[in-house]
């Protein structure tokens, strides 16, 4: 047996790490591995008996029993137990082709772990032997908070069923570049609880495996656009507003992801959405900090949205009606930055000075912040901007 190590200090490259695992695995000769992102083993680890119930397993749980009736969800969620030994075969086989992974790697041990017993029952079982002399130390260690944002967008995608549809709500992903995270926000959409949904994905000249990560989900309710050149963020967001079908338009960012019941909950508020209304909610921020790692900052939505030519805050998520934004006229893609900076706050500007911006109390939405993101690395230019669009109004 022996003990494999991928490094995940470096996490901003997500793609490459998998591909790295992949590789690892091909040439490993033993039957079984041990793996973890939250423990290091010490080199004796190579030294332990697997017990004879292992035999029809494909991963071990180094923790607490499982009671009958808990579910792996539950009992992973509840810090109960680690999946830390492998069948070299099956995680072989999960690394093979191209899937969504958490946003974070160091989850992606309960990932892998919940997707196989969902596949090949049972798969899972609580190791009955002392891995405690083996370990070194913990080099992560998730809370339960953390582990449920996470793993719930892990769960098994329901076969979609229907075969001609009319969306209520079109949800509208903008991605350049994001192969490595975009399948989870894919996944939070398809795992909603309301399923009256289209989402367009607008590949705004990827140079990565964006457009096939996208494809590799089959479901007639997802389109693909693909710019042959990065155009902007406006400019994707108008091709998406003359393609959609939805009487709502949701914004989703190709590095966030939706809660189970976001879409259900916007649309039952929506009800009552009157013209030149916007719909927004309270959500989940995560910061990447150090390589790439995300750290959990809390629930943030509750101070007022602003907009001034010193600083803006806007809602997030935004859930529009669509005939406000055809009303409008779309993002601006005339300004001096050709529609690439700031659309948020323009189109949100729209709706502070013309109509009205509801805040549910609820966070519906998981936010990552990124330093290095266009907001982020631009936020030098956001006065230049605001003068640039006043100077256009008058």
């Amino acid at each position: 047996m022996v003990d494999v190590v991928l490094d995940l200090d470096d996490q901003r490259d997500l793609c490459s790490l998998v591909e790295r695992m992949s590789n690892l695995l091909k040439v490993v000769k033993d039957p079984w591995i041990f793996w973890s992102t939250e423990l290091h083993f010490k080199p004796s680890i190579a030294t332990v008996a697997l017990p004879n119930e292992s035999a029809e397993c494909a991963v071990l749980i180094y923790g607490q029993q499982k009671a009958t009736g808990v579910t792996w969800m539950d009992y992973f969620t509840q810090k109960m137990g680690i999946p830390c030994i492998w069948r070299t075969t099956a995680l072989r086989a999960w690394f093979a082709s191209l899937r969504a992974v958490p946003p974070d790697l160091r989850y992606l041990p309960y990932q892998i772990a919940l997707e196989l017993a969902a596949d090949h029952l049972p798969t899972l079982r609580v190791a009955q032997i002392s891995l405690k002399p083996f370990i070194a130390r913990y080099v992560f260690q998730p809370t339960a908070q953390t582990l449920r944002y996470i793993l719930w967008n892990t769960q098994s995608i329901p076969e979609c069923t229907q075969r001609q549809f009319s969306p209520h709500v079109s949800v509208v992903i903008c991605a350049f570049n994001e192969a490595a995270r975009i399948g989870w926000a894919i996944r939070s959409v398809l795992l909603q609880t309301f399923h009256a949904w289209e989402l367009l994905v607008i590949d705004d000249g990827s140079t990565d495996q964006t457009e096939q990560m996208v494809r590799s989900y089959n479901d007639e309710r997802i389109c693909l656009i693909k710019f042959m050149e990065n155009k902007g963020k406006s400019h994707a967001l108008n091709c998406a507003l003359d393609h959609v079908k939805g009487h709502f338009f949701l914004e989703l960012d190709a590095d966030d992801w939706l809660v189970p019941d976001a879409l259900a909950t916007l649309y039952k508020a929506s009800s009552d959405l009157q013209p030149m209304k916007l719909l927004s909610a309270h959500y989940h921020v995560w910061q990447s900090v150090t390589k790439g790692q995300l750290q959990y900052r809390g629930i943030h939505g509750q101070n007022p949205v602003l907009i001034s030519p010193e600083f803006a805050r806007v809602p997030i998520p935004r859930f529009y009606r669509t005939s406000d934004l055809q009303r409008i006229g779309g993002w601006m893609t005339t300004d001096r930055f050709a529609g690439r900076l700031f659309e948020d706050v323009y189109m949100s500007d729209q709706y502070v000075q013309k109509g009205f911006i509801q805040i549910l109390e609820k966070p519906l939405y998981h936010r990552v912040i990124h330093r290095k993101s266009v907001s982020q690395v631009h936020a030098k230019d956001y006065r230049a901007w605001w003068q640039s669009i006043k100077d256009g109004e008058t």
